[in-house]
């Protein structure tokens, strides 16, 4: 999909299963701009800032203190003009980062997938995080 709206000249992907890696490489050799990288984005020197950071917030810190090194890492990722994108699975309140405004652009059901802690949803959310310090 960003590919097809967005049309990025350049489009980094961290990818840290291999797997889906090998997929992501085929994905590329027909995609101009897109540069494949194997690892957790955490640790690999990308080159920042990034106009707009889609990422999937899945089994990252939930401590106060892990939620910030966390925001702290995006932020850098996104610099002052950056967005940040992110999905939402539930029909609950949204995730919010520490020093992002965080706007949810559209609720929408999805194929009932399961969650880590076992329980269904039906529902997500895409969600803008726009830098506010």
């Amino acid at each position: 999909m960003i590919q097809e709206h967005l049309r990025p000249p350049e489009h980094h992907i961290a990818e840290i299963d291999t797997g889906i890696y090998a997929d992501l490489l085929r994905f590329a050799a027909h995609h101009s701009g897109v540069v494949p990288r194997l690892g957790d984005w955490r640790g690999l020197s990308l080159a920042t800032p990034f106009d707009f950071v889609f990422y999937d917030p899945f089994d990252y810190s939930s401590d106060q203190e892990g939620i910030e090194a966390e925001a702290n890492r995006l932020r850098h990722l996104v610099g002052h003009d950056g967005v940040l994108c992110h999905p939402h699975f539930g029909d609950g309140p949204a995730r919010t980062l520490p020093r992002f405004r965080s706007v949810v652009v559209e609720r929408f059901e999805v194929p009932e997938i399961a969650m880590a802690d076992g329980s269904r949803c039906g529902h997500a959310a895409a969600v803008l995080c726009y830098p506010t310090d």
